[in-house]
């Protein structure tokens, strides 16, 4: 897991209610003709679809000769003969927004005229839980389990659809991270670190952030900002190696850390690998402790298999307006 967004990623990722993942691709010498960078399907039921990948951003190498596409469902984004030729995008390989969300089927391809050296593309993904708001706001079908919940707490589809058409509902994330995410502070194990990276698979662990108390974490910000040649591992809970991140392709000296949303429920660990071994690499991780509340306890819960005995030991109403989308 975690070198490219694959089905695998999805369901790792349907253990929580929110990811934001990013994922490196290169530095590489793109071959000539068509590339598929990722393709991921089939992570959650066609009949009420309860999760979604959205790719948000794209950080990619100034070429003229190089066309980059993508599809979600049914829609094809970038794909004719003057769309998606790279040297459109920022320079210095830095982010542009995107914005394409599937419940089916989500990938992307670079097309090359001819080879090209030092190829680097970064992209970041979206992966959530749905509630009975978004399936109506997108369309969907209902999910039957997720309007069963809602209903036992006294929420009504007509209610949610209402709030729905008159624009409340569904709650982004932002706002429910700005309302309801309640910060501690950054765990102690943040920090800026001079990191030994080995020459083994497994690299030299040299982080691990473990929760406390009534509490869960957050992993929010990565840098490598000298643009080592490192590879960055990163274990959330039992999801070995979930974050793969090349140090290579920080190409931004002294620029932005990439903005992360990985939720962890118990711990955070990071290891270093390279090709021949390097010690004092320059590495930048943050991770926020929050408050385990209610919303956030039922949030969570929808996305584990033991959901029902861990839903039942909260406020019905809670639950209700957390799968309804409404709270």
């Amino acid at each position: 897991m975690g070198s490219a967004f694959t089905q695998a990623d999805a369901i790792a990722y349907s253990k929580d209610w929110y990811t934001h993942a990013i994922y490196t691709y290169g530095p590489v010498t793109l071959a000539k003709g068509t590339t598929v960078i990722f393709s991921a399907e089939s992570w959650t039921p066609a009949n009420g679809p309860e999760w979604q990948a959205e790719l948000v951003a794209v950080w990619v190498t100034q070429n003229s000769g190089v066309q980059l596409s993508w599809t979600a469902d049914n829609q094809a984004y970038n794909q004719g003969a003057s769309l998606g030729f790279t040297d459109a995008a920022p320079g210095g390989v830095r982010r542009l927004p995107v914005y394409a969300r599937a419940v089916r089927q989500l990938s992307m391809t670079a097309t090359a005229k001819a080879a090209v050296d030092n190829f680097q593309l970064n992209y970041e993904i979206v992966y959530r839980k749905l509630t009975v708001a978004d399936q109506l706001l997108y369309g969907y079908a209902v999910s039957p389990h997720l309007l069963a919940l809602a209903q036992a707490g006294g929420v009504t589809e007509q209610h949610i659809r209402d709030l729905v058409a008159k624009g409340t509902s569904p709650v982004t994330w932002r706002a429910q991270a700005d309302r309801t995410l309640l910060r501690l502070g950054d765990h102690a194990a943040s920090g800026l670190y001079h990191v030994t990276a080995s020459t083994t698979t497994a690299g030299t662990l040299f982080l691990t952030a473990t929760r406390t108390g009534d509490e869960f974490l957050i992993l929010e910000d990565i840098a490598v900002p000298a643009a080592s040649a490192i590879t960055l591992y990163g274990t959330r809970d039992e999801d070995t190696s979930l974050v793969q991140v090349s140090g290579a392709a920080f190409g931004q000296v002294n620029y932005q850390p990439w903005p992360v949303r990985y939720i962890a429920k118990s711990r955070v660990s990071f290891s270093a690998s390279a090709a021949s071994t390097l010690t004092s690499v320059p590495v930048y991780i943050r991770i926020g402790r929050y408050r385990l509340t209610d919303l956030w306890q039922a949030r969570l819960a929808l996305g584990t298999p033991q959901q029902a005995s861990a839903l039942a030991s909260l406020p019905a109403k809670t639950v209700a307006q957390v799968a309804g989308g409404v709270q």
